[in-house]
Formats: C-alpha cells, structure tokens, sequence
C-alpha cells in the first residue's frame, strides 16, 4: 500500500510537470536520430562479389580413339608445372606393334605399286604391237583387194580370153585348110601338092611342142600356126617348076592329108572349147569369187583391228584400274602408319603453358574420383585441369541496374578474403550479354555476368578464391549530398523529413548521383539543413 501512494504521487507530479512546460521544449527532449545536407566529394562504386579464376586454362584429356589408352604415369595433383613438362603417359605397347605391322604392309603394297606399273606398262607395249599388226594385216588385206580388182582379175582374164581367141583362130584356119584340100580334091588336080602335108606336119608338130610346154609351164599361151597361104603359094610355084618329073596319085595324097586335117581340126575345137570354158568361168565364177575372199579378207582385218583396239583399251584400262586399287590401298596403308604414329605421340601429354596441375573428377568404375595409374581413359575423356595462374580473372555479377553504370575497360580494385589486406588493381574486360535470374525471398532480380582482369599476379592466389570487386563509375566533387537513408520513397516519389524549428515537415526532393552510402540532391534542401534519419 505503502509503494501504490508513492507511484501515484509520482504521476500526478509528472501531468503536473506536463502541463507547464511548452511543446517545443517538450519535442527536443525526444531523440530523433538527424543528419545534415553538406557539400561532400564521393566516389560512385558498384560493388560485387565473384570468383578467381585462371585467365588462361585447359582441360587436358586423351586424344586416343578408344579405350586403348592406359595411364603407366600421373604428375601429383597440385604440382606447378612449366610449359612442355611430360604430365600423363599412357601404354606405348599396342600402338608399337601397330605400326610394325603396318610398315610391313606399307613395304608390301609399294613392292605391289611397282609391280602393277609395270604390268601396265608392258599391256600397253602389248596393245599397241597387237594393233600394229592388225592394222598391217588390214592395209596388207586392201592391197591384195586391190591388185586382184586392178591386176591380177584383169590380167588372167585377158590372157584367157587371148588363149581362146587364139585357139578359135587356129581352129578357123584349119577348117579352111580343109576346105581348100577338098576343093582341090574336087576340081580333080593332079598336081601333088607335096610341101603343104609337111607343112601340116610342121604345124602339128609345133602346137604339140607348146602344148607340152604349155603343160609343162602352166602357160595358156598357144602359138600361132605359120600362114598356109605362104605354104600353099610356095607349093604352087614348085608345081609349076616340077610339073613334069613329079607324078603320083593326088587323090590318094589329098585323103589322106584331108582326113589327118580333120583329125586335127577336131583336137583344135576341143582346146577352142576348153579355152573358152576357162574363160568363162574365170569371168562368171573365178573372179567374183577371188574378189568375194578377198574383201571378206578384208573385213576380218578390220573387224580384228577394232577388237583389237576394244581389247587393248580394256587390258590397259584394267591395268590402270589396278595400279589405282593397289595404289590406294598403299595409301590408305600409309594413312593407318601415319595414324598409328600420330597415336603413338599421343601417349604423353605435355603441359602447354605453365600452370599449376590439378587431376579432373570424373566416374571410374561407378564412382566419381580422379584419375590414377592403371586407368584405362576413353577418348575425350578429361583427365586433369591446367590453370595459368600468372594471369588471373574475378568472374561475377553485376545487378541489372547498375549495368548502365559498367563500361569495357573500367579500373576496378579488387580484394580476397583470404588475404584482405592485400588491394590488386584490376579492369571490366567482359560484360555478359544475356541476363540470368536470381530469385531470394520470393522477389527476382536480374543480374550479368561480368569478368574483371587482375593486372599484375600474386603466387598465391589460387582458381576458386572469394574475390571483392569495387568498380569506380563516377566520381561526385563538392556537390550537395545526404546520407542514402535519408531519402524516401512513396509511390515513385522522393522526399525527406526537414526539422523546422519545433517539428519535422515533409519535403520532395531530387536526387542525383550516388553510392551505396551518400546521394547527391539536386533539389528540395539547402546547405546545413538538418533531416531525419527515420520516417515521421
């Protein structure tokens, strides 16, 4: 009871208290939290947290089709390297063997080469021999041809046709040596004609001497018989001259002498009708069939000739097409050999810049590890990272709207938090082109990527570090500024809380340029007013 009276005593001297002091007095006892428009300098910055990583890298992998590679040697993970320096060496053994079997085939096929060629060459002596002489049998063909239609033909057909004239003169002469004896016979001379028997058997015995020469020489060639009439005028000046101491029977003679005429008459039309039989089958069937043999002569000649050229185009296309065939399989011999070879270099994989070795993650066996001796490698597959540490890069992001404040080639400074007292220079060398989302507390915002390179290189940094970016957009000097929290927003409309004397009045005001901690204000205060810090 004793503590209730105190505290209402209490009370009652407080509204008492209330009612005499002034309302001015009454708000500067409160603690309201101000700030003062000032002319400030202040740097603009966007700042951003990323990732070292190395400016340069490469995956290293094996180039080995298959799974014919196997790691024999592995560098240690983390170890610095140098450019050049042997980093995985995989199983020489079966690309060795490889290439001494295809050597051994590579030698074969070129001994192979050079026995086509030459059985090309020598096909192609070949056909054209062959076609030589097949074209000399066609030109030798057409000369045959030729001298039968214009020599040959023509020759034996006059002489045969000369034979049979000669024989049908002759026989017309002795049918007038037989009429003459008989009209001799008939006018009843009595003068013995004594030479014209003798000269009769002169003649006989002529064309017998030139049949057997004839017979003997194969000659159709008859002899003319010698002209009776020279006989007979001879004969008759002999009459005259022995008219008185020659007496015989003329009949007797003239019988006989008629019938041994006409004997011979008779074998003088058996060779008259030879010769013309001769004649004309040499014409009707002789000639037409020699000239008939020898065009067909000619004919084949051709036609061997053409398939003499179809043939040796053929033999010489299969040759060259065979010298291409081995040819291209000792290409494609030396192409494996060039392979084989080339996958034999691929066995060791060399470091191609300096950087710092570390082994790549990936499944073996059903689980994810690195690689190690004994592996067995894939083609393609990654086996370790390379990261040049002598130029490294901040990979980060920027908000999207302070995007329109970065530019290439910006000065930036960058920290890490393994080493905060340590400041390196860097500058914007990359700006992302498509924005990605970031969603935190159900609100999204977009950022872009962004790179900085670091100028200048500490050993050691290392890839995957925490790097702070600053990044210098603008500079404010001596312009009128408050404190970012200062400014509020209501419904896209800013403004401030102004102390007038006793009470606080809201203002509008035009903000300018500003960081994450002071913003210019164009308009809406002046120098040394005083603002608060808190929404009224």
């Amino acid at each position: 009871m004793k503590y209730f009276i105190i505290v209402l005593c209490l009370c009652l001297v407080g509204i008492l208290s209330a009612r005499f002091v002034s309302p001015d007095a009454f708000l500067e006892s409160r603690e309201f939290p101000t700030a003062e428009a000032s002319l400030r300098s202040f740097d603009i910055m966007v700042n951003t947290v990323g990732v070292l990583d190395a400016a340069r890298s490469h995956i290293l992998s094996s180039e080995i089709k298959g799974d014919k590679g196997k790691i024999i040697y592995l560098i240690d993970d983390g170890t610095p390297v140098n450019e050049g320096d042997l980093l995985v060496k995989l199983d020489t053994a079966p690309f060795e063997e490889e290439i001494q079997r295809l050597k051994g085939e590579v030698t074969a096929l070129d001994a192979a080469v050079d026995a086509v060629q030459q059985v090309s060459e020598w096909e192609k002596s070949q056909a054209e021999r062959e076609i030589r002489t097949a074209e000399f049998n066609l030109k030798i063909a057409r000369l045959e041809l030729k001298k039968l239609i214009e020599g040959d033909g023509p020759l034996q057909s006059a002489q045969l046709e000369e034979e049979m004239k000669k024989a049908q003169e002759e026989y017309d002469r002795y049918l007038s040596y037989i009429s003459d004896l008989e009209n001799l016979s008939r006018s009843g001379s009595d003068n013995p004609v004594k030479e014209i028997p003798a000269a009769a058997n002169n003649i006989s015995e002529q064309n017998e001497q030139y049949d057997s020469d004839r017979k003997r020489n194969g000659s159709y060639v008859v002899l003319r018989p010698l002209e009776l009439s020279v006989f007979k005028e001879k004969n008759e000046k002999m009459q005259e001259k022995n008219d008185d101491d020659v007496s015989y029977s003329s009949t007797s003679k003239n019988s006989v002498e008629i019938a041994s005429a006409k004997k011979k008459a008779s074998e003088l039309k058996e060779r008259y009708e030879s010769a013309n039989k001769k004649y004309m089958s040499y014409e009707k069937y002789v000639f037409p069939s020699l000239e008939e043999t020898a065009k067909a002569k000619v004919e084949k000649a051709q036609m061997e000739l053409e398939q003499t050229k179809k043939a040796s185009v053929f033999k010489i296309a299969k040759a060259i097409s065979t010298v291409k065939e081995t040819k291209g399989k000792l290409q494609t011999a030396e192409n494996l050999l060039k392979q084989a070879q080339g996958e034999l270099d691929k066995t060791k994989i060399h470091a191609p810049f300096p950087g710092i070795v570390v082994l790549y993650e990936t499944f073996h066996d059903g689980q994810k590890r690195k690689p190690r001796l004994g592996d067995r490698v894939l083609q393609n597959q990654p086996l370790l990272y390379l990261p040049d540490i002598s130029s490294m890069i901040v990979k980060t992001q920027v908000r999207e709207i302070d995007l329109h404040k970065i530019v290439l080639g910006q000065k930036c400074s960058v920290k890490t938090d393994a080493y905060p007292d340590m400041q390196f220079e860097g500058e914007v060398s990359l700006i992302g082109i498509l924005a990605s989302g970031r969603f935190e507390g159900g609100a999204g915002e977009k950022y872009f990527q962004l790179t900085v390179s670091l100028k200048g290189g500490d050993a050691r940094l290392r890839p995957g570090m925490t790097a702070r970016v600053s990044v210098l957009t603008d500079q404010v000097v001596n312009a009128l500024s408050v404190p970012i929290q200062t400014v509020f927003d209501e419904n896209g409309r800013k403004y401030c809380y102004k102390f007038l004397g006793k009470k606080f009045e809201k203002v509008t005001v035009s903000p300018g340029r500003q960081n994450e901690d002071v913003v210019e204000i164009l308009s809406g205060l002046q120098e040394g007013e005083k603002i608060s810090m808190i929404r009224q």
